[in-house]
């Protein structure tokens, strides 16, 4: 019958458009869960993805793009509209270069530029590539940043690591030659040393040549002071190591330097901490240590002469060099100790009110042969022997100076909970 036929054919197309809807359905389910696998994908991307329109404009960005762009913690579309010509580093005619190069090309590859955030400058890596529409039109970019921050930073350590090393090689090489020179050296002055100064006992008062004689000895002293410098440059001696007061050495120090004149008209100023604990160190480094840097600032009071100055003037006409030392249960905030040290420190602080240094020389006043003394006067080891000592102690050493201000050393001694108890601290 036609009605039954009819209902029959009704029915099987409802269960059709049924099946038809539940397929539908299940695609729909599949591919909203295709959707949330790529979006999920494209947010947890180390590097930044972001889309602009053909003006510039931001319609997309994941996550690390929100990161890198200062934008961490806003909604997800924060970015969105922004031009990107407001965080390259060279504005619009950045961004212009980029889009010609994605318009001549089709796709940028490994472009390295600058982004601005928060007024700190970012590397970053960009690959890119137009998006086109089924008539091929231009329809806006994708592209792809990476952070080269941390890259950067690791190619700076590497590159001063070589560069150390290249360097260490070079002094080496330097110090073998110094030391075979030293060597061959120190037999002939100590020669002339003791033949002139044997003479000169000899030579009557007023005598002409006595007064020659004063000069070989003098100029002969100061060769053997060189030779010495170099022999110290040149050899890591094993420190004899010993329970010594950073006091006494500083004093012994200064008591040398009086016996040799060296002090004359110059104020020292002492404010010693009492009851110093002692460190663990080789007496005869330390006193060297103490030794060259009030050399420098010994040099540092000479070099400003006689002059009057206003009262104001941190250079007064009175040269003076103040000497303190500190003991300091807990390291400060201000002065940088490695990350696995959190003890007490004995801080010495030698300054001066001397002429200073310029800007351009404090970096290198710890290179070996680097001086600003006249030639002759000095061989420019001084205080590159000094920073080599330091080191082996984990000493951390900082010296702070300007023209026409004086000179500052500061020395931090880190202490060992054992050294602290042991001594009644």
């Amino acid at each position: 019958d036609e009605i039954g036929e009819l209902a029959a054919s009704f029915n099987a197309m409802v269960a059709s458009l049924e099946q038809s809807q539940a397929s539908l359905a299940q695609s729909n389910q599949e591919l909203r869960k295709t959707k949330e696998t790529l979006e999920n994908i494209v947010q947890s991307s180390v590097d930044g993805i972001v889309a602009t329109d053909p003006k510039g404009r931001i319609t997309f960005a994941n996550r690390s793009i929100q990161e890198l762009f200062g934008e961490q913690g806003s909604p997800e579309n924060s970015l969105w509209g922004k031009p990107m010509t407001q965080f390259y580093l060279g504005g619009y005619a950045e961004a212009k270069k980029i889009m010609d190069i994605l318009k001549e090309r089709g796709r940028l590859l490994n472009y390295e530029t600058f982004i601005v955030r928060k007024e700190r400058i970012i590397p970053i890596l960009i690959s890119a590539s137009l998006l086109k529409d089924d008539r091929g039109e231009i329809v806006g970019t994708l592209g792809i940043i990476k952070d080269l921050t941390e890259k950067k930073k690791l190619e700076d350590d590497l590159r001063r690591a070589q560069e150390e090393l290249s360097q260490q090689e070079k002094l080496a090489a330097v110090g073998r030659l110094a030391a075979g020179v030293a060597h061959e050296m120190n037999d002939p002055l100590t020669s002339i040393l003791t033949f002139s100064t044997l003479l000169r006992e000899e030579t009557k008062e007023g005598d002409a040549q006595r007064e020659s004689l004063d000069i070989i000895i003098k100029e002969a002293t100061r060769a053997r002071k060189i030779v010495s410098d170099l022999l110290s440059f040149s050899r890591q001696t094993k420190p004899v190591l010993s329970w010594i007061d950073l006091n006494e050495t500083l004093n012994l120090s200064l008591l040398l330097l009086a016996k040799q004149g060296s002090l004359e008209d110059i104020d020292v100023q002492l404010e010693l901490a009492n009851e110093l604990p002692l460190i663990r160190a080789d007496s005869g480094q330390m006193q060297q240590v103490f030794t060259n840097i009030l050399l420098n600032s010994i040099h540092g009071l000479k070099a400003q002469g006689n002059g009057e100055r206003k009262a104001g003037d941190s250079l007064l006409k009175e040269k003076k060099i103040f000497i303190q030392t500190q003991f300091l249960e807990f390291p400060p905030e201000s002065f940088s100790l490695p990350q696995d040290y959190s003890g007490p420190l004995i801080r010495v602080t030698i300054q001066d009110n001397g002429v200073g240094i310029p800007r351009e020389n404090i970096s290198r006043v710890f290179d070996p042969f680097f001086t600003t003394k006249p030639t002759g006067e000095g061989t420019g080891l001084g205080l590159y022997i000094v920073s080599g000592i330091l080191k082996n102690y984990g000493a951390n050493y900082r010296l702070e100076s300007a023209e026409g201000k004086g000179t500052t050393f500061i020395i931090d001694f880190p202490l060992s909970r054992k050294e602290y108890f042991a001594h009644g601290i």
